[in-house]
């Protein structure tokens, strides 16, 4: 994720303060943006995609995206298998298996990744997050992001915000986005909240600041009054602006009276608007997967 280069090469970022009650950026693509420079951030997700599914295969599967030289068939199995799940199929590998088309999962994919790429640029104190990275499939069930942040050479200033993640192309229904975050955050969260900061224990018990904190944060989670520790954020990657759009995620504060505290930063909102959405997908996919086809 860090060597994703800068959001404000192709997006205009805005800290959007119509609603006071809520931490809004607004992402929007460039109405300038030139043909190579929308080629240039395909290709850009095309790598970073690659780069978390593929770890130490990334550099090899490089050279063979950069050429014309053909895969290896059991090389290119490999690969096949390690996109099939969220690329072309809903089944886990391509051997043995006829695919389950499912047109949607690559778009929320592509969401939790951008979720990740803004919080990585924007938000200068995180400090980690549970699941380090998107999830390859992203209708797999659990939080999409729980991030803490902070200044660590000050514990008191530590939070964790409870990350949840959309992307579509109903730029008309928005509304009905926002809804089912919320909806996710008010039902589902607090069952997967223990299991996910399980997750981080395991991984940083024993830093002398993190640990501490993350032993902390379910108590912290279910306390009353709410503390400033405890944060809930929407991000919504879609098409084109909409006026519309102008009081999105207006509801918020109203919607966790008692369950987040007051002040603005314990609700976070995201909207990146990426153009056409339905293009950038499916130019990803045929970007990642047209190597490998059979």
């Amino acid at each position: 994720m860090d060597k994703f280069p800068p959001l404000d090469c192709w997006f205009d970022i805005t800290c959007i303060t119509i609603n006071p009650e809520i931490v809004r950026y607004d992402l929007v693509l460039k109405s300038c943006i030139s043909l190579s420079e929308y080629q240039n951030l395909i290709d850009e997700l095309c790598l970073v995609i690659a780069r978390i599914r593929l770890g130490n295969d990334y550099p090899q599967w490089l050279t063979y995206w950069k050429n014309s030289t053909p895969i290896p068939p059991e090389l290119k199995l490999r690969y096949q298998n390690t996109f099939w799940k969220g690329f072309v199929s809903t089944r886990a590998t391509k051997r043995g298996a006829a695919p389950v088309y499912d047109p949607t999962a690559l778009q929320g994919h592509i969401g939790e990744l951008f979720l990740y790429i803004i919080q990585t640029q924007l938000n200068r104190l995180r400090i980690s997050s549970c699941p380090e990275k998107p999830k390859p499939y992203s209708k797999s069930e659990g939080i999409d992001s729980l991030e803490i942040a902070g200044d660590m050479g000050d514990p008191a200033s530590l939070h964790y915000t409870v990350w949840e993640c959309k992307a579509t192309t109903d730029v008309a229904y928005l509304s009905n986005y926002e809804s089912k975050i919320y909806s996710q955050h008010l039902y589902e969260t607090p069952k997967s909240f223990a299991d996910t900061v399980d997750n981080l224990d395991h991984r940083l018990k024993d830093h002398p600041v993190l640990g501490p904190f993350i032993d902390g944060m379910i108590d912290d989670f279910y306390m009353n009054p709410p503390t400033l520790k405890k944060r809930f954020g929407g991000c919504v990657l879609l098409s084109p602006n909409n006026a519309l759009h102008q009081n999105a995620f207006s509801g918020f504060r109203d919607k966790f009276i008692g369950i987040l505290a007051d002040p603005p930063e314990c609700r976070q909102a995201r909207l990146c608007y990426v153009g056409d959405l339905e293009d950038v997908v499916e130019k990803v996919r045929i970007g990642i997967w047209t190597k490998l086809h059979p």
